[in-house]
C-alpha cells in the first residue's frame, strides 16, 4: 500500500482552482452559506436591552414574515447546494479524466442529478440523526461510562459516516448511480 501525497493532492486542487474559475461559482454553493454576515439588528425592531422580553418589539405577523423568509431562503440554499455538489463533482471528474469541461455542462449535470442528490441529503440526515439518538439513549443509561465511550463514538461514527456520503456523492454522480 503506498503512501498518500497530500502535497500533490493540495497543489492540484489549487491549480485546477485557478485554471478553472468558474468552478468557485460551484464551490461557493456546494460549501454550504452558514452566515449571511447581516445585522439583524437593522432588520428587527429591538431595544438596546436584549436581556429584557419586554423590550422585544415583536408582534406575530412579524415572527411569521420572518419565519418565512428564514423559511424560504434555507429552502433555496438547498437546493442550490444540491446543484453545485453535484456540478463541482462531475466539473473536477471531467477535468481529471481529460474530458472536456464546460460550466453549462456541470449545471445541467448538477440540475440532472438534483432530486437523487435531495433524496442523499435527507438520508445523511435521517442517518446522523439516528446514530446520535442511539448515543444519547447510551449515555443516559450508562451515566458516567457513556460520556467516556459516547465521545470518542462520535467523533469516529462522524468522520466514518461523512466519509461515505461523501464517496457515495462522488459514485453517484460520476458512476450515475442511486444514491443506495
Amino acid at each position: 500500500m503506498g503512501i498518500m501525497d497530500y502535497g500533490y493532492i493540495v497543489n492540484r486542487s489549487f491549480s485546477i482552482a485557478i485554471k478553472k474559475k468558474t468552478l468557485w461559482f460551484f464551490g461557493m454553493f456546494a460549501g454550504g452559506t452558514s452566515s449571511f454576515n447581516i445585522d439583524t439588528r437593522q432588520l428587527v425592531p429591538f431595544s438596546d436591552d436584549f436581556t429584557d422580553p419586554a423590550n422585544l418589539n415583536f408582534t406575530p405577523e412579524l415572527a411569521g414574515a420572518l419565519i418565512a423568509v428564514w423559511f424560504s431562503l434555507m429552502l433555496f440554499f438547498f437546493a442550490l447546494n444540491a446543484i453545485a455538489d453535484a456540478a463541482l463533482v462531475d466539473g473536477v471528474n471531467h477535468i481529471e479524466r481529460g474530458g472536456e469541461y464546460s460550466f453549462g455542462k456541470s449545471y445541467s449535470r448538477g440540475l440532472d442529478f438534483f432530486w437523487r442528490s435531495i433524496g442523499l441529503a435527507i438520508l445523511k440526515i435521517g442517518i446522523f440523526t439516528l446514530f446520535s439518538f442511539v448515543l444519547i439513549i447510551f449515555t443516559v443509561i450508562t451515566v458516567f461510562i457513556g460520556l467516556i465511550v459516547t465521545i470518542p463514538a462520535m467523533m469516529a461514527g462522524v468522520f466514518i459516516l461523512w466519509t461515505i456520503f461523501l464517496l457515495s456523492k462522488r459514485a453517484m454522480v460520476v458512476r450515475d448511480t442511486s444514491i443506495t
